[in-house]
This record gives structure tokens, C-alpha cells and sequence, in this order.
């Protein structure tokens, strides 16, 4: 994959789960989201530039003055140096992602339904399929209404429940 690709790919996985807050420095997309996952509460490399210790120093800054832990994404898009300097500063790693693409299909199979906007009983459905508790329901439902851009919610019915 180029690195044109990776950077368009991440910024897409990005907007599709927004945080509530974020800031650029030295390329990196700090993004804050009161400790609600850590996609959308890490440091993710876009256009890295600049010193990476400097970087940290930032990010770290970031997050203590926000009262959550520094979390550093690293993608091929981050400097080759960020995994030994992380792990020199006694970060480790956790949570490994893959990222996979495949063509969208136009058709759908027919007891699943796949709506423009996001409704009231797909968050139910994904709130009750992933463990999001009650109290973080608010959060989590404001960062999925911010979705910008083309989206597809798609909801499969079982029970009469999605």
C-alpha cells in the first residue's frame, strides 16, 4: 500500500469515529474524547514532521492536561523511530489493529437493512452487542451522530431486535 493510500485509508477511519476534540501538531491528529475509546482518544500520525520527542513532549501535554493516558497509534505512517522511543520511554504495546479493504457490495442480504442515517435502534443494537454501559451511552451516541461525510448503518434484525 502507498503511503498516499494509508494516509487516505486513516483519514476515513478517523472521520468514521470523530472524536470530541482534536489538534494537529507537527502532522499528528491528537484527539481527545473523555477516555471513550482509544481511537478516538490517541495520537495518530497523518503527515509526521519535526522532531518525534518534541511530538511526544506535545501529546503527552495533551492528554495529562485532559486527565487521560497517552496513547500513540502507530501506523506506516508514523516515523520509524516512534516504536523504539516509545518503548525507551516505557510505553507498550497494546490493542494491535489490522486494517483490511474490500469493494462495498450494492446489495445487501435481504434481513439486513442499511440506512443513510443512523437511527435510535441500530445504537441500541450496537450499545447492547458491544457492552457500551448506560452512563456512556451519551458519548458514544453524540460520536456516531458527528459522522460526517457518505455513511451506511446497517442493522440486522433477529427477535424483532437489532
Amino acid at each position: 500500500m502507498t503511503p498516499d493510500t494509508i494516509l487516505h485509508l486513516e483519514k476515513l477511519a478517523l472521520a468514521a469515529w470523530p472524536a470530541q476534540e482534536t489538534a494537529h501538531v507537527h502532522g499528528w491528529a491528537l484527539r481527545a474524547a473523555q477516555g471513550f475509546t482509544k481511537r478516538a482518544n490517541s495520537a495518530n500520525a497523518l503527515t509526521p514532521e519535526g522532531d518525534f520527542a518534541a511530538l511526544r513532549a506535545a501529546a503527552e501535554a495533551f492528554y495529562r492536561a485532559r486527565g487521560l493516558p497517552p496513547v500513540f497509534r502507530l501506523t506506516p505512517l508514523a516515523p520509524p523511530e516512534a516504536d523504539a522511543a516509545l518503548a525507551a520511554a516505557g510505553y507498550q504495546e497494546a490493542d494491535p489493529s489490522r486494517v483490511m479493504t474490500a469493494a462495498v457490495r450494492k446489495d445487501s442480504p435481504p434481513d439486513v437493512q442499511v440506512d443513510e442515517a443512523v437511527a435510535d435502534g441500530w445504537l441500541d443494537g450496537f450499545a447492547a452487542a458491544n457492552g457500551v454501559a448506560g452512563a456512556l451511552r451519551p458519548l458514544h451516541d453524540g460520536m456516531v451522530r458527528r459522522i460526517e461525510g457518505r455513511t451506511g448503518f446497517a442493522t440486522l434484525r433477529r427477535d424483532g431486535r437489532a
